[in-house]
């Protein structure tokens, strides 16, 4: 059986862009510390205008001119030159794959698919990409020149806005392993060292070692393709208890240097290395471990021991975080340390395997390094959004920026914001989540797979594991969705909602059984054929939050940004906007709890809308353009409501209050303090007042004292004046008082 690939992993490979495009760039602290670089004579282009980017003539030989290059309207076809797919060509863009002869690893490839229905599923993604590249050039075209000078204004604005958020302060480091499930297996069976190898199946490869992919062979390539590459590959299961075991000890390790650190899998992670430096360099002292140097026979003579010494630099500290893992793992680790994170991960490919490298904190460094940088090596952009982008004569960083007018008039505020970013070298320094998590899964390919013991078999491991992670992680979740991929290749999902958060591996188990048996029987008499699997966990609540009915401040002074309507089943939908506007994305009732959701790799797409949470099911190769109007439909009815409508339960009276005035908060105010003075602090202060009167006194119906000289009734919610010598005068009553009422 096949790799176990995180459901964010297998998104990498075929379109990460995508995915990632509709969480708007939202980072406001671009920072990282001084430090050093391996180049020197970098340029100092201040506005990095133009398609001409020029060497200053100091530090430098000559005034050489770099030209960005743009490819001919002919070289943007989607064909590859041997015949095939362009999608299927070999992505050499991975670690360990520089130099290959492409063209003729392509012709392997595509000789060795044909007939295949994995190269017919590929045959077809081909021509939903052409048509998408056809109706861009269509909107281009019909663009007009009023329109294109638009845009660039646009794009200068956004440009202008970015670049006020750079920030050069922080020191943020990617933590990769290298080759990681392949390393595993290599370091518990050292026959596999001086061979090429992959883990996976012949269905499909999860990684490869450094020596398969001299041959062209990577991961999410069939194995069948990868022994056609190379011949003598030798592939193994994958056996992932033994990764997460090794996975946990490098987390461990990277705790030491930041407990706040962000793992992105298995095998990844980024740390924030700002304040930990600070603290190191307040010590003279080295840092020394020690590193056995015979064999593991001889580890206790002393003889065999050796000191290593790290000083104080983030060069030192990085390397003693590789040397560690190395010393306790036998797995090797590389590193890039950036100003942000999105820099930090190009950076670890540059010396990779168990190498570093840094990038200075300069902003003319940081240009430099970004200008001739392919489009695909920056995270975030797939497959398909490359030759989107190619189509337009993007290959390069230089290239997004060059045409950030076309970039602003074609695509949606998310996706342009993303890109010119890119194109400046900015990205996210903070590693906090700033977003709740939407969504914790893990899914698995396999050699065909039909009889339902088996099926359900996988089904139970793979809800075993994501339980196992979504306890670790404090969630409690909602939904639990089923991922399926028939041998056909066509992707489908199910998903089932309890009406209460979840906390245990068997309800996880029970809804994801129920879904895959349905699914089973809605095939009968035919088999359910599979290749792939996978369980999904969404809509989370926090371990951490407390179930109390005890309203809170926050709760009083809830923004009315979304309608709830019951939808007649145990879920709710969550309307927002106008319906009409958003008919192609409506699920009437499919949103609802307990309601199965289904979509085709080749016709349909779901996601969930980050600003109204609703589930989005599109049809159409069209779908991200839809679902990127639908967002930004969203954010602009929210931005209405928030200004025409605002709702909050009175602390008082707990009734509704429904204002739709811009001055919301003063209204609510006042009718606060109306209620304060009306009856219920009358009751209040009258109780008070009995308190405090004197045991066996009478009092008369309408509440005054008898016998008391000077006595005033209550009339207009004020207070009866007490003037009897013997009575002390009633306490005060305060807000803390009447509150605690």
């Amino acid at each position: 059986m096949a790799g176990e690939v995180d459901f964010e992993e297998e998104f990498e490979e075929e379109d990460e862009f995508e995915w990632n495009e509709r969480q708007t760039y939202q980072d406001q602290t671009i920072t990282f510390t001084s430090m050093k670089t391996q180049t020197d004579g970098i340029s100092n282009y201040e506005n990095f205008e133009g398609a001409v980017l020029q060497k200053p003539k100091e530090n430098a030989e000559s005034t050489e001119t770099f030209e960005v290059e743009k490819p001919e309207t002919s070289s943007l076809s989607n064909e590859n030159s041997t015949g095939g797919p362009s999608r299927m060509s070999l992505n050499d863009h991975k670690a360990g794959m520089e130099g290959l002869d492409k063209e003729k690893i392509n012709k392997i490839i595509f000789e060795a698919s044909k007939g295949s229905k994995f190269y017919e599923n590929e045959l077809l993604k081909e021509q939903q990409v052409k048509e998408r590249i056809h109706r861009q050039t269509e909107q281009l075209e019909s663009s007009t020149d009023k329109e294109k000078s638009e845009a660039l204004v646009q794009a200068d604005r956004l440009v202008k806005e970015l670049e006020e958020t750079r920030d050069l302060s922080r020191t943020i480091v990617h933590i990769d392993m290298d080759a990681f499930y392949a390393a595993v297996e290599m370091r518990d069976d050292p026959s596999l060292r001086d061979k090429p190898m992959a883990v996976g199946s012949m269905g499909m490869l999860s990684t490869s070692n450094y020596l398969a992919r001299r041959f062209g062979v990577r991961a999410a390539m069939p194995g069948f393709i990868g022994k056609k590459l190379c011949p003598d590959l030798t592939i193994v299961p994958g056996h992932f208890d033994k990764y997460r075991e090794a996975s946990s000890i490098v987390r461990n390790i990277l705790k030491d240097y930041d407990p706040d650190f962000l793992p992105m899998s298995l095998d990844e992670a980024y740390l924030d290395l700002t304040d930990y430096i600070k603290e190191r360099q307040k010590h003279t002292e080295k840092r020394v471990f020690y590193k056995p140097t015979g064999s593991q026979e001889t580890t206790n003579q002393d003889s065999d021991i050796q000191p290593y010494e790290f000083g104080h630099t983030v060069d030192d500290i990085v390397k003693e975080i590789r040397f560690r893992i190395e010393l306790e793992t036998q797995l090797t680790a590389s590193a890039g340390i950036a100003c942000n994170r999105m820099l930090a991960k190009v950076c670890t490919d540059r010396n990779k395997p168990n190498g570093q490298f840094i990038l200075s904190s300069d902003r003319d460094f940081v240009l430099q390094f970004v200008r001739d940088l392919p489009i695909r090596k920056i995270s975030g952009i797939g497959r398909v959004s490359e030759q989107m982008l190619k189509a337009l004569g993007i290959t390069t960083c230089s290239d997004l920026y060059d045409r950030r007018g076309l970039i602003v008039l074609l695509h949606s505020n998310i996706s342009s914001r993303f890109l010119i970013a890119v194109s400046l070298g900015l990205g996210e320094t903070r590693l906090e989540c700033t977003r709740e998590r939407k969504s914790l899964g893990t899914e698995r390919t396999f050699t065909e797979i039909s009889n339902p013991k088996e099926l359900f078999l996988e089904c139970q491991n793979l809800c075993k594991t994501v339980a196992n992670d979504c306890k670790d992680e404090g969630l409690r979740p909602r939904t639990v969705t089923l991922k399926l991929k028939t041998v056909k290749f066509d992707l489908k999902t199910r998903s089932f909602s309890y009406p209460n958060p979840i906390s245990s591996e068997k309800e996880i188990w029970d809804a994801a059984r129920d879904l895959l048996s349905k699914e089973i029987k809605s095939c009968e008499p035919k088999l359910l054929r599979l290749r792939l699997m996978g369980v999904r966990l969404s809509n989370f609540e926090s371990f951490e939050k407390k179930d109390t009915k005890q309203d809170t401040i926050t709760s009083f002074l809830q923004m009315g940004k979304c309608k709830q309507e019951s939808d007649g089943h145990d879920g709710t939908v969550l309307e927002c906007g106008n319906k009409d506007e958003m008919s192609t994305t409506d699920l009437g009732s499919a949103s609802t709890s307990g309601i199965v959701q289904s979509t085709s790799a080749t016709s349909s797409f779901q996601a969930v809308c980050p600003v109204c949470n609703n589930l989005q099911t599109i049809e159409g190769s069209d779908h991200l353009e839809v679902f990127n109007k639908h967002v930004d439909l969203c954010l602009k009815n929210q931005s209405e409501v928030e200004k025409s409508c605002f709702e909050a339960v009175c602390p008082v009276c707990n009734t509704l209050q429904v204002i739709k005035n811009p001055d919301y908060l003063t209204v609510f105010n006042k009718h606060v303090d109306l209620c304060l003075n009306s009856g219920t602090i009358k009751k209040v202060l009258s109780l008070d007042h009995t308190a405090n009167t004197s045991p066996g006194t009478p009092l008369k119906k309408d509440g005054g004292e008898t016998g008391s000289t000077g006595g005033k009734s209550m009339k207009g919610g004020k207070r009866k004046q007490q003037n009897t010598k013997d009575a002390s005068t009633p306490k005060r009553v305060t807000l803390e008082r009447f509150w605690s009422k």
